[in-house]
């Protein structure tokens, strides 16, 4: 009887907490001059970049409002969601035109939801929606605790997604490293497959520097991160004994020879993470990277041979759990000025130089592979990635792995957290903007010649007829050619600058192979 009380106490008060969210939201502020689309996101995140995105994009625009991604109003594909929120923004204008007295408020119940996080991407025509991941979401929190769940299916294109199609490729350790062996990539961590207790391709124990006592084995489970599934050898036998536990017969795992790192001071072993996004749509695929760096280091000593986690593994979150204090990370420029005065002539940007030509050469051959839907559908949006890359004693950066949703950096100092800050901020000018502002031409291109082709109706019915017929043939040919051809595709390589951002463009996959170098971006706000 108390556990109910209790439970109805919580009930009564969240209802309170959301009525109050509600009425603060229903009352969000029109600007009339803008008069820019009305657009619905639903973000449920406490520290990862979609938080940052929400404080300083999202939250600070009046033509973005929060809304109900289990409920909220979307279309059969994302033109339709689009226009759902074309409409939504004439009606409040003819809404407020048609009254003096109009404080500018909207029904958010009746916004359509354009982008989430809460959606669970996959290669499938549909995508599924989830309840938010925390309790104490304004939207949700009451129906979260006095409803069973039920999951939200969509069409997979009708709303900007967050996933790039097939980014299995990319976040797979096992897949990816397939790829990089496949493709020579001169990049890539001497690496070994395992799976089912068994090595897929032969393996070379003999050290060519004659130090094999000081041989570190890296064992990884190709799914987890956070250096969790990390286990470190010294031997393969050692190695061999554990795959043959029979909890770990069945399983896929990476060995991965050590690579004998450049030292931070000459003491610590370290890594460095690069920002890269991807925007997607059905005419291109986009890769940019963010020009400034993250340098994360342990927090112990690197000693040759010493398999102790804390001396070998760079994770910021893993360090951060050894030791809350821990602020042995700083940004890549911070690094290589330093380096250039110790070691040096002032070569400006080197190592990041260095690392970009290497971005460059493992996406050139990823996106044969990524943004390739076998159903067609026209899907739309972006993502986010953290490429871990660890230097020789060379300085000859290797690719560690790729992360999606990578770590923003909060809790660590300012000089750090604040570029991932900086990051997240520009982030829309390459993704959102670029988005909308291409279906909103596109959209404007079709009214126009659904305009023409009216006047053409009038002037001769029978003619277009015919041309009607044709077309449709055309179409259905057009659409069985590129159902059968995945190829129709054109990588061009071009550094761009984006005005108002630190990101460069790098690639870009573009359908029609005639098209040249695409100009620099002018982006404009939807």
């Amino acid at each position: 009887m108390r556990e109910k009380q209790e439970q109805d106490n919580i009930n009564n008060n969240n209802n309170k907490n959301n009525k109050n969210n509600n009425n603060k939201l229903e009352n969000k502020q029109i600007d009339n001059q803008d008069r820019l689309p009305i657009k619905g996101y639903h973000i449920s995140a406490k520290l990862t970049y979609f938080k940052l995105l929400e404080d300083s994009y999202f939250s600070k625009r009046n033509d973005w409002v929060k809304v109900n991604a289990l409920t909220a109003p979307i279309g059969k594909d994302l033109q339709s969601t689009i226009d759902l929120c074309d409409q939504k923004c004439n009606n409040i204008n003819n809404s407020n035109n048609n009254n003096s007295n109009s404080n500018n408020t909207i029904d958010i119940s009746k916004v359509p939801l354009l982008y989430t996080n809460l959606s669970i991407e996959d290669n499938d025509r549909t995508i599924v929606i989830r309840r938010p991941y925390f309790l104490d979401d304004p939207i949700t929190s009451t129906s979260v605790l006095s409803t069973p769940y039920k999951p939200r299916v969509i069409n997979n294109n009708s709303i900007i997604r967050n996933a790039i199609p097939n980014y299995q490729i990319v976040t797979d350790k096992y897949l990816l490293y397939k790829h990089l062996l496949n493709s020579k990539s001169k990049y890539q961590v001497p690496t070994y497959f395992i799976k089912r207790g068994k090595f897929e391709n032969k393996i070379e124990i003999n050290n060519s520097n004659g130090d094999n006592e000081n041989i570190i084995w890296y064992l990884k489970d190709p799914l987890l991160n956070k250096s969790e599934g990390i286990k470190l050898f010294k031997s393969i036998e050692k190695v061999n004994e554990f795959i043959q536990l029979e909890e770990n017969k069945n399983n896929r795992y990476l060995l991965q020879k050590e690579i004998h790192p450049k030292l931070l001071n000459g003491t610590f072993k370290f890594d460095i993470r690069i920002f890269v996004a991807i925007t997607f749509t059905p005419s291109d695929t986009l890769v940019y990277i963010f020009k400034e760096g993250i340098v994360r280091s342990t927090n112990s000593p690197y000693k040759k041979g010493d398999i102790t986690k804390e001396s070998q593994l760079t994770n910021f979150c893993y360090q951060l759990e050894i030791n809350p204090n821990f602020q042995n990370i700083l940004p890549l420029s911070q690094f290589e000025n330093n380096n250039n005065n110790n070691n040096y002539n002032n070569e400006n940007n080197r190592i990041f130089n260095k690392l970009k030509d290497a971005t460059k050469d493992i996406f050139s051959s990823l996106l044969n592979r990524l943004n390739n839907q076998a159903s067609c559908e026209e899907i739309s949006g972006w993502s986010l990635f953290g490429l871990d890359f660890i230097l020789d004693e060379n300085e000859n950066p290797f690719l560690l792995e790729i992360n999606i949703s990578p770590s923003t950096f909060q809790k660590s100092p300012n000089n750090v957290s604040s570029i991932c800050q900086n990051l997240i901020k520009q982030i829309p000018i390459i993704t959102f903007d670029k988005i909308l502002n291409q279906f909103n031409k596109n959209n404007n291109n079709n009214n126009n010649n659904n305009n023409n082709n009216n006047n053409n109706n009038n002037n001769n019915n029978n003619n277009n007829n015919n041309n009607n017929n044709n077309n449709n043939n055309n179409n259905n040919n057009n659409k069985n050619n590129n159902q059968n051809n995945n190829n129709q595709y054109k990588i061009i390589e071009n550094e761009i600058n984006i005005d108002g951002t630190d990101f460069i463009q790098l690639l870009s996959k573009i359908k029609d192979a005639n098209l040249e170098n695409q100009a620099e971006c002018d982006f404009q706000l939807f």
